[in-house]
């Protein structure tokens, strides 16, 4: 298993029920603690666990959120305890029954890890590089990877299968090199700018509300998301559609910019917030895809994860969700039982995906800029979810379809 974010940890679960031993490899060190984790960029992420993501973890994890509750992250009905400002006006907010989970990427990944290390048969290897795939002679089957372990020489790992989930970059590199022709990339460039930044605020600040979200409207181009995570702390999430994002280092910049936004409520209690640590880099969003179920080619005994760009969640929620769809689905085709197909692998992930895609897409501001990419389907959803969101306002029941449409409760 290449990689030990979110996506490679729940696969690395799944293969444990298949074979023997599974290795996990991280190029980065992750085995310091959720304070090593929140020195990397995506360790330091905003990430808001939503019904659907819950629903999907507990087919591979019974318990596992309510292990995150008893270890500190923050919960709270997903209507009631969220305010919502869409088209720049609030939601109509009420009970659903329905619980969401608020923690930082370090924190998720951290318990992940340590629930998978308790599993027999897996082993985690962190600060080791994978440079490459190994293969037969031909080319058609992968026989292993190799790796460079911090201090030590390069050397090979054989292995029966080989799941990568580290990135498009690597996937691209290793099967160039294995003369596979990458397929065309399926994109939306969104062009939504974020900056992170992590604050202490006083006890009972939003009426112990679990988090603010701000969507960006055509005359405010600007998003901003404020939630409570664990160990006390609060993430605020700032984006922009058109570059315009605060100075990092910067907090009167933040203030000014929050004030900007379409709603004023995170604005208010920033005045009284302690700033921890530095401001994570601005991260550049979009969605890029890269459709490996018509790759012809593709050598077996590999499986590609993580096969897609997911920034730009107002609540960073997609990627968690789509990282437990595709470990479902492996477990679907491992438990089918004799070699996996890496084609009805790839192909079914991707559909299972684009689902999740098509609903979060759903509702972004109507700009010319952003509408040249998106697909017909999308572009006539907007003019119905407008009048989804003006109903939301006043009907809470249309203010949780609403939350259905963008992929945060069961479809």
């Amino acid at each position: 298993m290449i990689g030990a974010g979110l996506t490679g940890l729940l696969a690395a679960k799944v293969l444990t029920e298949a074979f023997t031993w599974v290795t996990v490899l991280e190029r980065e060190q992750v085995t310091g603690g959720a304070d090593a984790l929140d020195r990397l960029p995506d360790g330091r992420r905003v990430c808001v666990l939503a019904p659907l993501f819950g629903d999907l973890v507990e087919q591979l994890l019974p318990g596992f959120m309510d292990l995150l509750r008893a270890q500190g992250a923050a919960a709270g009905d997903i209507l009631s305890d969220v305010r919502w400002y869409l088209g720049g006006q609030p939601l109509r907010q009420r009970e659903t029954g329905l619980t969401g989970l608020s923690v930082s990427q370090a924190f998720l990944e951290g318990v992940l890890r340590r629930v998978l290390l308790q599993c027999p048969g897996v082993g985690i290897v962190d600060s080791c590089d994978v440079t490459g795939l190994m293969a037969t002679a031909d080319g058609r089957r992968v026989t292993g990877v190799r790796v460079h372990p911090c201090g030590e020489r390069e050397q090979g790992v054989d292995a029966d299968l080989v799941v990568d989930a580290s990135g498009e970059a690597s996937h691209l590199a290793w099967l160039t090199r294995l003369g596979v022709a990458p397929p065309r990339p399926d994109t939306v460039h969104l062009g939504v700018s974020e900056v992170v930044r992590r604050y202490r605020l006083p006890v009972g600040v939003l009426e112990g509300d679990l988090a603010v979200v701000v969507a960006p409207t055509c005359a405010v181009p600007r998003s901003g998301c404020l939630v409570r995570e664990e160990r006390g702390r609060w993430a605020l999430s700032l984006g922009s559609l058109v570059g315009d994002l605060p100075r990092l280092g910067d907090d009167r910049s933040l203030l000014r910019f929050a004030g900007g936004l379409a709603a004023g409520d995170i604005r208010e209690v920033l005045g009284e917030a302690e700033p921890l640590g530095e401001p994570a880099f601005p991260y550049v969003s979009g969605r890029v895809c890269f459709r490996y179920g018509s790759a012809r080619g593709l050598p077996s005994g590999l499986l590609l994860m993580g096969l897609g760009c997911v920034h730009g969640d107002l609540v960073g929620s997609r990627a968690a969700t789509v990282a437990a769809l595709e470990a479902l689905v492996l477990r679907e085709f491992l438990g089918a039982g004799g070699t996996v197909s890496g084609y009805r692998f790839h192909h079914r992930a991707w559909r299972l995906r684009d689902r999740i895609f098509a609903r979060t897409h759903a509702y972004i501001p109507r700009f010319s800029v952003t509408l040249r990419h998106l697909p017909l389907s999308l572009r006539l959803r907007h003019r119905l979810l407008d009048r989804v969101v003006q109903a939301a306002v006043c009907d809470a029941e249309a203010a949780l379809r609403l939350l259905g449409a963008y992929g945060l409760v069961r479809w």
